[in-house]
């Protein structure tokens, strides 16, 4: 999602010392944004959803298409590995570079990249699809869908509306010819991640040891998983109003938070304890390889995630899997090559991540209703490629009329 961090790259310019500030090198990795290419188009490949056959046909390609799918929440944690990361290795990196957090220039640079995106998708979402994709809009409905959805999304509580209040979505998305529910779903991620982006730099700026910040994040870890317990058991009963059980721990913050910890914490130890990172960075081939291993292996072997307590174990082991996948990427040096091949693409993965739910369900609509084609597996194939070629192409012109325009702008307020 990246929404997750920022992309900043290097200014060689040289400006003279008395009469302006000398450009900053910016931290940035690009195997990182590679990374972030990943999980990216795994995550797509899981919102394209599986492809059915008969049940006497069966092809070994799309078997094992469809058992990838399934596990499209791998792609999503190591979204949130990366924004745990990135937060917090700049925020450790600024304090040990000037001696204290600039929380004003930290808030600045967040707005600058999450905001302008996400909230031109959400107006365009609630002021002009409504009324280009309908005639007849039920005005009452619609004001419900401004109240339940867009309020508590504009201040980026909107994962805790579609919990409670996903049927509005669903019910205005059902008189429109746009899957306006597609739009606004996957923006629940984006809500979470800044809910951490804002409370996350006090907790940093308040713990001066690499002891208290490590117990802290220890303690956020155990007690995201007291809570995805409690709200998977909770699931159980209550189930008004939303669309699957899941959607309970699925969407809370406080239930993520261990996937977010695992970026941080290997932020803290790369930065606070060197001689530690250097003995991990020594075995960063087998660290990755392992997790790639064992999440092969889940992915062959374990059955679809389903709304059991095993749930509760295993969203643990993907974040610590996703951070083994991240400490090999900064530490192997052919899997830190392979990786930047993708940085491009890995910076416009933000702008990618907003419109690609809608993107794949328009281009289906227009499979079925103006082509008049059937479902088989061809099918499923023209619209993958098909959805996903467009939804680079958007991602591309986000990229380069917004968020690359705002790349300078962020710049002027980086400390690091």
């Amino acid at each position: 999602m990246t929404s997750a961090a920022p992309v900043l790259e290097t200014q060689n310019t040289q400006i003279a010392a008395e009469t302006k500030p000398q450009a900053k090198k910016a931290f940035y990795l690009p195997e990182l944004d590679g990374l972030r290419t990943v999980g990216f188009f795994y995550m797509f490949m899981a919102h394209s959803s599986v492809i059915p056959q008969q049940p006497n046909q069966h092809f070994f390609l799309v078997d094992a298409y469809n058992v990838f799918v399934k596990w499209g929440v791998i792609g999503l944690d190591m979204f949130f590995v990366l924004s745990g990361y990135l937060i917090t290795t700049l925020l450790l990196k600024e304090r040990l570079k000037n001696g204290n957090i600039s929380l004003p220039l930290y808030f600045k640079r967040r707005m600058l990249r999450i905001w302008p995106l996400f909230y031109l998708v959400i107006f365009v979402g609630a002021f002009v699809i409504p009324f280009a994709c309908t005639r007849h809009l039920n005005m009452e409905l619609y004001k419900k869908f401004l109240c339940d959805i867009f309020v508590p999304m504009f201040f980026f509580l909107g994962n805790y509306a579609l919990i409670f209040k996903a049927w509005t979505l669903q019910a205005l998305t059902a008189g429109l010819s746009f899957p306006l529910a597609n739009l606004f779903r996957p923006l629940w991620s984006v809500c979470s991640e800044e809910q951490f982006y804002v409370t996350w730099p006090f907790i940093v700026r308040k713990m001066k040891s690499w002891q208290g910040l490590t117990l802290t994040i220890v303690g956020l870890t155990a007690m995201s998983i007291g809570f995805r317990y409690y709200f998977q058991q909770y699931s159980l009963t209550h189930t008004r109003g939303i669309w699957t059980p899941s959607d309970f721990y699925h969407y809370n913050t406080l239930c993520g938070l261990d996937t977010l910890m695992s970026g941080a914490l290997i932020a803290t130890i790369q930065l606070q304890c060197p001689e530690l990172w250097k003995k991990i960075c020594k075995k960063g081939a087998p660290i990755a390889l392992t997790a790639f291993a064992i999440l092969a292996s889940m992915i062959a072997f374990l059955p679809e995630p389903t709304n059991s307590v095993f749930i509760v174990p295993m969203y643990l082991g993907i974040a610590l899997l996703c951070g083994m996948v991240l400490i090999g990427t900064m530490s192997w040096a052919p899997l830190q090559q392979f990786l930047s091949l993708f940085a491009g693409i890995g910076k416009t993965t933000y702008g990618m991540y907003l419109v690609h739910h809608p993107i794949i369900a328009l281009t289906e609509n227009y499979m079925r209703g103006k082509l008049h084609m059937a479902y088989n597996e061809q099918f499923y194939a023209i619209r993958f490629g098909i959805s996903l070629t467009l939804t680079v192409i958007m991602g591309q012109i986000l990229y380069r009329t917004i968020e690359k325009r705002l790349e300078e702008l962020r710049r002027k307020y980086a400390r690091i």
